[in-house]
């Protein structure tokens, strides 16, 4: 009796083992996706806010072509040129 009481315990305590190294994996798994998720949404807001610099930029860029359209637009064309000799030439 006494020996079928140890196998029993023995298979227990083996059991217990198992299932403490079962949760300590399925915390450290819990963690590392944690960890993970972490980095991800760093990487998603780096590129979100590199988006938000390049659009702005962008629409910096029309703007200043646009002026400059406006610019040239506005300029009257050059009828006249000054010659090397300090002449007026007409074109």
């Amino acid at each position: 009796m006494y020996a079928e009481h140890l196998r029993i315990m023995k298979v227990l305590m083996g059991m217990e083992q198992e299932h403490k190294v079962t949760e300590d994996a399925g915390r450290a798994a819990e963690q590392d996706a944690a960890a993970q998720r972490h980095a991800a949404e760093e990487k998603y807001e780096e590129a979100v806010a590199g988006l938000v610099e390049m659009e702005e930029r962008a629409v910096m860029a029309e703007s200043m072509l646009e002026a400059t359209f406006q610019y040239h637009k506005a300029q009257p064309s050059p009828r006249y040129v000054l010659s090397y000799e300090h002449t007026v030439v007409k074109i």
